[in-house]
């Protein structure tokens, strides 16, 4: 499955040539105008989206986006602290509490029923 490129990228997302984040695409297999999204689509039909994935580090990002959305749920979805220094604290409490959570969640890996 491919997917047309879209008409509304910004200049300062396009693709030039063959200096591909992911080093596996030549200059000539993509044209100069090349977007970032074509050179995705095209990476994801040479590789196959579990590849694409371990080049671009699109696992790393989701599993950010989980530990966000976790944090967002116990905590909450803003700061209620007015000044810097306070939302800083505000966040490491929130992040040990969290941490905390997951470990007593976790166990200390010893097998179940022996």
């Amino acid at each position: 499955m491919t997917a047309s490129p879209r008409t509304t990228s910004s200049p300062q997302r396009r693709h030039r040539g063959g200096d591909s984040p992911t080093g596996h695409i030549g200059a000539s297999e993509l044209s100069a105008d090349a977007t970032c999204r074509d050179v995705h689509v095209h990476t994801i039909a040479a590789l196959g989206r579990p590849g694409w994935q371990e080049v671009t580090g699109y696992g790393q990002r989701a599993l950010v986006e989980t530990a966000m959305g976790r944090y967002k749920s116990i905590v909450g979805p803003r700061l209620r602290a007015r000044h810097k220094s306070a939302q800083r604290t505000e966040a490491s409490i929130g992040v040990a509490v969290l941490n905390r959570m997951l470990a007593a969640g976790r166990g200390n890996g010893a097998a179940r029923g022996q």
